[in-house]
């Protein structure tokens, strides 16, 4: 039996971190991005 191996990565938009105290679309969801594609993950 063949099993492929896979994961999951569930984020919120708005859990990334930035340096106003809140959350932003700024450098730190490119970093994540880049982390996405880095590992290979797919939808």
């Amino acid at each position: 039996m063949d099993i492929e191996r896979s994961s999951g990565i569930l984020v919120h938009a708005l859990s990334l971190p930035s340096s106003y105290g809140i959350s932003d679309l700024g450098s730190e969801a490119y970093k994540f991005i880049d982390f996405v594609v880095e590992t290979r993950q797919k939808i």
